[in-house]
């Protein structure tokens, strides 16, 4: 059995916002400006396809609603993703609402054969994950006529130059704004950050980080029970 588990994400929810509004959803923002050669959009895009040659890397996301959102109330999640190439990755969503007390899925899957709890591992066939494709999914604004630029910031020290991608939205009082940070010579994405808000208010708030360094172990768990 698989067990549903809803998950609030900050896409989702503007799109929760922009369908009770048509004319939120055609958008009235200018063209992405041009970054050299190569667009701002391209750059954010292209972060997602590098992200997908990586060997190994560990993401971490966490949404914090703070105003209700139609039928969303307030709370917070946590998404966190373990990937070690070619196939084997590992989940944890942790969703907690102040009514609804707290939710914890975690999956693990290596080649074709994922595993779920709670309430205890349980095992199915599962496409090979695409781990890339997911966290885009995630973090990629999906409205029309989002508003891409770039700009250089400087990390570390010796300082280093970077680039980060911002992203803007608005249409009938709602603003979203994404901010990624891109690794200086891979163009990995590093860090991300994202808002939405409406009528003056911050309604959203979304963070998510990548860790390249450290490498993962990733096996299917012990006594599991797989079903057909």
């Amino acid at each position: 059995m698989r067990l549903p588990v809803i998950r609030f994400g900050l896409v989702s929810l503007l799109a929760a916002f922009t369908a009770t509004s048509p004319a939120v959803a055609r958008g009235s923002t200018p063209e992405s400006k041009a970054f050299g050669v190569t667009s701002a959009q391209t750059l954010f895009e292209r972060s997602f396809q590098q992200l997908g040659l990586a060997s190994h890397y560990q993401f971490h996301e966490t949404v914090n609603i703070l105003q209700r959102v139609n039928k969303t109330f307030p709370g917070s999640s946590t998404f966190d993703v373990s990937f070690a190439a070619p196939n084997r990755m590992a989940t944890t969503l942790h969703v907690a609402h102040p009514s609804h007390g707290v939710t914890e899925l975690d999956t693990v899957q290596v080649g074709s054969t994922k595993c779920q709890r709670p309430p205890r591992w349980i095992c199915f066939p599962s496409p090979a994950p695409h781990p890339a494709t997911l966290i885009h999914t995630l973090l990629a604004p999906r409205m029309t006529n989002v508003a891409y630029r770039t700009s250089i910031v400087l990390l570390h020290a010796p300082a280093v130059r970077a680039t980060v991608v911002l992203a803007s939205w608005r249409g009938n009082g709602i603003v979203y704004a994404g901010t990624l940070l891109l690794q200086p010579r891979s163009g990995l994405p590093l860090r991300f950050t994202s808002s939405v808000s409406s009528s003056g208010k911050l309604d959203v708030r979304e963070t998510a980080s990548f860790n390249f360094a450290k490498k993962v172990s990733i096996d299917l768990p012990r006594g599991r029970r797989v079903m057909p």
